[in-house]
């Protein structure tokens, strides 16, 4: 196999590596409250925005309005709620969602699954390059 050949297989599986990364659609941002905080918080994850009394809970929402809407999840013990706000015209609409137990989604690791199989399919290319680059050496041996 040319140098070529390896040179442009290897820009192939970058380019499939790569491209899911690139087209990864903007969404809403994701804001969080916890109704058992008193005060406090950045609205992220692991610094929550306190909404434990009504007043902390609207002012939250004002704030989520501000920055241009987005998707609020009210956390409690054990559940959490939902919340869409979006800005419309001249006022910020606020959409209810259900109780869902447990946490709320994308807390994690959020990679998209076409990066995990391109990155899977390039160390399994890389592999089977090593071995045919091994076997060419000891048989010139």
């Amino acid at each position: 196999m040319s140098k070529l050949r390896v040179a442009l297989l290897l820009l192939f599986l970058l380019a499939l590596v790569a491209a899911p990364a690139a087209n990864v659609q903007a969404q809403r941002p994701y804001y969080y409250c916890s109704a058992t905080r008193t005060s406090g918080g950045s609205g992220t994850y692991y610094d929550p925005w306190a909404c434990s009394t009504d007043a902390q809970y609207n002012n939250v929402l004002q704030t989520i309005c501000r920055y241009g809407g987005g998707t609020l999840y009210r956390i409690y013990t054990g559940y959490y709620i939902t919340i869409y706000i979006a800005y419309g015209a001249q006022e910020c609409q606020v959409t209810v969602g259900q109780q869902y137990p447990g946490y709320p989604p994308n807390t994690g690791v959020n990679l998209p699954a076409p990066l995990i199989y391109g990155a899977v399919v390039a160390a399994g290319v890389l592999l089977v390059a090593a071995g045919l680059l091994i076997r060419r050496k000891r048989q010139a041996i």
